[in-house]
């Protein structure tokens, strides 16, 4: 077996160059794939769980042979000089949405204090969730309408606020997709009505109060100290009826554009049973579940998509985020847990399936496992990952050797549009814009909209020109910028604004309302020197916006 091994090794080195253009019909993801997956694994201290993410496309976590390593260098230790590791299939590291370090970093998503020192448990260090840099100012919770469920917090002023979550209003979590029902989490750990008082109170319920019962209160705060992550109370109620025009309500759907019929959809289904009783859905939810891991493996613009192969969360694999090889070595060892509601990342963490046409079938043209249209990818391709490691990855946690392959981190270009900007600088919080939602801890006068992009997102990944357009693949992917809104800008601001013949013809209100292409410059936005206004101005608030 072991002169057949070193055989197959020789044939895959010669063959590696038709992955980049002579590999017939196969597609360079399945044929590295299939390359790679020759090479054999390395053994680890998990026996069956032997390199227990197979090897990664065009290059693998657990390679032995360093003669596959087309780009990047092999690991050698620089006490004073950190590396990024590499993506799921060895190139340049990126999120599943292709998100570099940079663009998570430039956007202070994670700083060097993200990363967070792996836990010991026997032996083996245990990934720990890192931190991200953004949160909730209390006095405006209500964010973008109608596209996105409304997030509104209880009360609107800081004496509305309980404690249950009041931690979660001031910390780091800041989006549904990064929290858990906390009744999952606790049950996922061993919890029952058994071992936790309160435990059946923790069930989504409806009440025609604002405020919820006390008792509910106390126990979604209770989990959250007994899980040790921030917990609170979720209003995920029919409140955002209440900002559906009346001329939505009742117009004829075939006068309505697709953004109208979105609204009307809402109308007629989520909010018929509120025209009379207004009533809220309030969810206990625990953050989590690990939104570094979780975005680096899903595709947050298409929930369905999923990387093929265990990718590394972007704190681990990025320096600047306070990973890379300055705090993990290459080579190494380290256990990921994984939460219930995403146990897929954790099927990654299994030996994969050998044969090579499977890839090819189950790894679409982008990249991607389409988990609705491959309903079966888990059984075909990680043939190993049955109930007992699924168990093991929620409560103990699977191996991940890491990648021996680094990457020198990127720099990325001085950013044109800062406080002193030549020509344009992007607007503010508190000095330009007020009644906002989110906040940067990293960089507090920073604006970012309702799912938390900046300006500087913006610039670096290009989603928008200084023309006032939206890339359309970013459009396409995430709808409108202006469904984005945050905060408002001052009046003075508005009022002060020059334009090139007439003005847009926008109430005042919606002209205030801050999106990207009032606040950016790299949005045709900003605070010019010259005096004018953004190139692109919608009104959402004008019935017409909702029309054809």
């Amino acid at each position: 077996r072991t002169t057949q091994l070193l055989m197959l090794r020789a044939l895959a080195v010669r063959q590696h160059s038709m992955c980049d253009g002579g590999a017939g019909s196969m597609r360079r993801g399945a044929c590295l794939l299939a390359l790679s997956l020759v090479m054999g694994y390395s053994a680890t201290s998990e026996g069956s769980d032997a390199c227990p993410t197979g090897a990664p496309l065009g290059q693998g976590a657990c390679h032995e042979d360093t003669s596959l390593q087309q780009t990047g260098t092999p690991y050698s230790r620089q006490p004073d000089q950190c590396r990024d590791f590499p993506r799921w299939d060895g190139e340049r590291y990126t999120g599943a949405q292709h998100y570099t370090c940079r663009t998570y970093c430039d956007t202070k998503w994670c700083t060097k204090d993200s990363f967070q020192k792996p836990v010991m448990e026997n032996g083996i260090p245990t990934y720990a969730e890192g931190i991200t840099s953004v949160y909730y100012v209390l006095e405006r919770m209500k964010k973008s309408p109608f596209l996105w469920p409304v997030v509104d917090r209880l009360g609107v002023n800081d004496s509305d606020i309980t404690s249950a979550h009041q931690a979660s209003l001031t910390g780091y979590h800041w989006y549904p997709w990064d929290s858990d029902y906390a009744r999952t989490v606790l049950t996922a750990k061993g919890y029952s009505k058994d071992n936790f008082p309160g435990f059946n109170l923790l069930r989504s319920f409806k009440s025609e109060a604002l405020k919820p019962p006390q008792e509910r209160i106390d126990a979604c705060q209770r989990a959250g100290k007994v899980l040790g992550l921030d917990s609170w109370l979720m209003n995920e109620g029919t409140i955002r009826c209440e900002d559906v025009p009346d001329a939505v309500k009742d117009a004829n759907t075939s006068q309505l554009n697709s953004y109208g019929k979105t609204v009307r959809k809402l109308w007629d289904k989520a909010c018929s049973q509120s025209r009379e009783t207004k009533k809220y859905l309030y969810t206990c939810y625990a953050s989590g579940p690990q939104v570094m891991l979780w975005d680096a493996n899903y595709n947050a613009a298409n929930l369905k998509l999923i990387t093929p192969e265990f990718n590394l969360p972007w704190d681990a694999a990025c320096c600047c985020c306070g990973g890379g090889t300055s705090k993990l070595e290459p080579g190494s060892k380290l256990r990921f847990k994984v939460p219930a509601d995403y146990v897929s990342i954790a099927a990654k963490l299994t030996r994969p399936t050998l044969e090579g046409k499977l890839w090819e079938e189950y790894v679409n043209k982008k990249g991607y496992i389409n988990t609705k249209a491959k309903k079966d990818w888990q059984e075909k391709l990680y043939p190993r990952f049955n109930a007992s490691k699924k168990s093991k990855a929620i409560k103990v946690g699977l191996l991940h050797r890491l990648p021996t392959k680094t990457f020198t981190p990127q720099e990325a270009s001085e950013y044109p549009y800062g406080p002193s900007g030549s020509a344009c600088s992007d607007y503010e919080l508190e000095k330009d814009v007020t009644g906002y939602s989110l906040q940067f801890k990293a960089s507090p006068d920073d604006w970012a909209d309702w799912a938390g992009y900046t300006c500087r997102f913006n610039y670096y990944q290009g989603s928008c020109k200084e023309d006032g357009a939206q890339d359309p693949a970013d459009k396409a992917a995430f709808g409108p910028m202006e469904h984005y809104f945050n905060g408002k800008l001052k009046e003075e601001i508005v009022h002060a604004w020059t334009f090139e013949g007439n003005p847009p013809n926008v109430s005042l209100a919606g002209m205030q309302r801050a999106d990207a292409f009032k606040i950016c410059c790299a949005c045709g936005g900003g605070r010019r020197k010259s005096g004018q206004g953004p190139k692109t101005v919608i009104d959402m608030l004008a019935d017409s916006y909702y029309f054809k």
